[in-house]
């Protein structure tokens, strides 16, 4: 069934490139490595390095404010491929975009989507997304996002059919996963809420909380790093508090003013872009969540997905709080890939009008943010 839609694939993951070195290409000094893609490069070449306290946003004084995982692959792409630090890092980035439509594809498999046109649509949606473009550039979207439906769709499987292949395949995603962004932990309530739905207290859902629980190997290996390495175990929260002044606190989500307090008179600023993104992703959540509570045959994959993406939307707000929300744009991508899975739009010519319509402003743009980064204007 993957096997026809190879070539579909392929043609969207080309056209993607095509469509991003072409405007790229346009610039001068243009480069897809840009603002992280800068400090994943000093990793790669430097190590991990800093004082304590950390200096305010120095590489040479305070890198350890991005996880390991990324860099490391990259490492390993630059040593095989001899390619200069910033290309193994696109490379590598982009490596994983072809392998998170080829999950997404299979997940969409296993959630009974089997029909080569929703497939292709859904496929499609994922690419148009006017943030989509981090997948192909030197941030660790990508690498994060393949290992998250990795994850799901190895417990997917497992659920299906107990084989201890599938169970280690999920946990070494798992732990790449949480080896690669902070908010993975948040992904490991999945196998916890979905065998929970089917099986309730029952011992699969007891197997399914040993597998998110050995998933946190990753982000505890960097932090057992940071405390061998430099002797502090919360180097990592340090720096990103000294550096980004990311702190977390629950108030600045009740309400969440800076959210909505969206400065209208610059409203195509990207920023205020995914604010204007991000609060359609809530009630497009809500939205769904309501309509699969009034399904009669309420699907548990289903469910699983959007409270999945409700939790990561969430837990990343709760971490951009003091950040004013920006970036928010980028860090939208693993939620509403686990959405689009569930949008059943009508078939009305209408709506396929104006779906195609609003995808065309979308990758419209998409193309002024392409543009933007390359020459390193800021966008997130």
């Amino acid at each position: 069934m993957i096997r026809k839609l190879i070539p579909v694939i392929l043609i969207l993951f080309i056209s993607q490139l095509a469509l991003i070195y072409a405007l790229m290409f346009t610039q001068q000094s243009g480069s897809l490595c840009r603002w992280d893609g800068e400090w994943y490069a000093h990793i790669v070449d430097h190590g991990y390095v800093s004082d304590y306290p950390p200096k305010v946003q120095i590489k040479d004084k305070g890198n350890v404010a991005f996880f390991p995982v990324y860099p490391l692959i990259a490492d390993g792409v630059k040593y095989f491929t001899h390619l200069p630090t910033d290309w193994a890092l696109v490379v590598t980035s982009q490596l994983f975009a072809l392998g998170v439509l080829f999950y997404f594809l299979l997940v969409l498999i296993e959630m009974g989507i089997t029909d080569p046109i929703p497939q292709i649509e859904r496929l499609w949606f994922a690419l148009v997304y006017p943030y989509a473009f981090f997948y192909f550039v030197s941030y660790s979207e990508s690498v994060f996002v393949f290992f998250m439906l990795g994850f799901i769709y190895w417990f997917e499987r497992w659920l299906k059919k107990p084989t201890a292949l599938a169970y280690l395949l999920a946990l070494a995603h798992g732990i790449l996963l949480t080896g690669t962004r902070m908010v993975g932990i948040f992904v490991l309530a999945y196998p916890v809420i979905r065998a929970f739905l089917q099986f309730r207290f029952r011992f699969p859902t007891w197997k399914a909380g040993f597998l998110s629980i050995f998933s946190l190997l990753g982000v505890a290996s960097f932090i057992y790093y940071c405390q061998e390495h430099f002797g502090h175990w919360d180097l990592y929260f340090t720096t990103v508090k000294i550096g980004w002044d990311e702190y977390t606190d629950v108030r600045l989500l009740f309400p969440p003013k800076d959210l909505y307090l969206i400065d209208w008179s610059h409203v195509l600023k990207s920023d205020n872009i995914g604010r204007l993104f991000t609060m359609t992703t809530i009630f497009l959540q809500i939205g769904l969540l309501i309509k699969q509570i009034r399904t009669k045959s309420a699907d548990g994959m289903r469910l699983s997905f959007i409270l999945l993406s409700m939790i990561i939307l969430w837990g990343t707000m709760y971490g951009r709080s003091s950040y004013h929300f920006a970036g928010m744009g980028r860090y939208l991508l693993p939620a509403l890939i686990l959405l689009i899975p569930i949008l059943d739009l009508p078939r009305g010519k209408w709506v396929k009008f104006l779906t195609v319509v609003a995808a065309l402003i979308a990758i419209g743009f998409q193309v002024f943010f392409v543009l933007m980064f390359s020459r390193r204007g800021w966008v997130a």
